[in-house]
């Protein structure tokens, strides 16, 4: 009979960084600057002096959406696994 690899007394251990209330922790986050990345948007478009600089508050939109899509399907694959 051949042994098991993961015993079923051992679970993995979840570092802090990659665990479920940091994974919400961060995604709160990533709305907010994906707001205020909104809202500098709309401050750029009105003001033309501003105009220049509308290419940072759209990285940071850009940025944020990557990062709640990223950690959106891992917490749907994590309530999908329970």
């Amino acid at each position: 009979m051949a042994l098991r690899k993961q015993p079923v007394f051992r679970r993995t251990i979840v570092p802090w960084y990659d665990s479920i209330p940091m994974c919400i922790f961060l995604a709160v986050f990533c709305l907010i600057v994906w707001v205020y990345s909104i809202i500098g948007i709309g401050v750029a478009t009105v003001n033309l002096q501003f105009n220049t600089h509308i290419w940072m508050p759209r990285l940071l939109l850009l940025l944020s959406s990557i990062a709640l899509v990223s950690l959106g399907t891992r917490l749907v694959k994590r309530y999908l696994s329970r």
